[in-house]
């Protein structure tokens, strides 16, 4: 008796799960999250970045009056080179595949005068030093 309230259990969230997936799947196909977001801002702001400087996507949000979870999406599917210059909240640097992908975008930054970490997962930028859009 106790096995098939396991089995009954087991069989309700198989659906739950693939609703889940599915919903998540048709926002990805439409090319947007589940948060609203203006993909021209966004590239506007990221043109904006000057060069050896770096921005979080929070900030990059609170310039748009959203949510840095809406603002990431459209800055990875951005094709503006701008959006090498935006880091996550902790000074890690976003990367998509693989980690050749973020030496990659260390490097490009580093050259650009950033300090990168010894790792070359981070970027060593203080919060006054942080790009802040207007």
């Amino acid at each position: 008796m106790h096995r098939t309230a396991a089995r009954e259990t087991s069989v309700e969230r198989l659906p739950m799960s693939r609703h889940r997936w599915n919903i998540e799947r048709n926002n990805e196909d439409r090319g947007d999250s589940l948060m609203s977001y203006d993909r021209q801002a966004i590239e506007t702001l990221l043109q904006q970045i000057p060069r050896g400087r770096v921005t979080r996507h929070g900030l990059l949000a609170a310039a748009l009056g959203t949510t840095p979870r809406a603002v990431a999406p459209a800055v990875c599917r951005s094709k503006c080179p701008g959006r090498i210059r935006v880091v996550m909240k902790n000074g890690w640097l976003p990367h998509q595949d693989d980690i050749k992908d973020c030496r990659e975008r260390a490097r490009f930054l580093e050259n650009e005068g950033v300090r990168i970490s010894d790792d070359r997962r981070r970027v060593l930028v203080s919060e006054e030093e942080m790009w802040t859009p207007r």
